[in-house]
């Protein structure tokens, strides 16, 4: 049997939203792993716990809720050939979540001009669309957005 187009894959692999969803909580739900013997708390998830090496560990989700520790404008060119032109410049964060763990973020929908005026504040994570795939469908993924004080419960 002949191939009909020269760039046609043998065994194509096929992505979906669903089975994201399925696989990847870390990536749209912020799941970790707590550890059953330590009691400490990794993200992304682990199957063996790194500080007692254990593997009794247990799923946890976290809130979504965090504090801003550091944060990087980025707004090199490089970035708009990847799919990002119309986001320059974009901010980077590393975001403490209230339960312990440390995550790297986008902080989006953000008027803020001076990075180091969003240092320690309140933030909270949101589902967006990070890029599209192969096969044209989007790829979701965790961002972080600006909350005030009177919105954390």
């Amino acid at each position: 049997m002949n191939n009909e187009y020269s760039e046609q894959l043998a065994n194509p692999t096929i992505e979906s939203a669903l089975k994201d969803w399925r696989e990847q909580g870390g990536l749209t739900r912020l799941e970790g792993t707590k550890c059953d013997m330590c009691q400490n708390i990794y993200f992304p998830r682990r199957a063996v716990c790194p500080e007692c090496h254990s593997i009794e560990v247990s799923p946890v989700k976290f809130s979504g809720y965090g504090t801003v520790i550091n944060i990087e404008k980025n707004d090199i060119p490089q970035i708009a050939i990847f799919g990002y032109r119309e986001k320059i410049p974009r901010f980077l964060a590393v975001i403490r979540l209230t339960e312990g763990p440390y995550v790297l973020g986008e902080i989006i929908e953000s008027n803020v001009r001076l990075e180091d005026s969003l240092l320690n504040k309140t933030v909270k994570m949101v589902v967006r669309k990070q890029s599209r795939s192969a096969n044209t469908t989007w790829k979701y993924g965790y961002k972080f957005e600006l909350i005030s004080n009177m919105e954390v419960e």
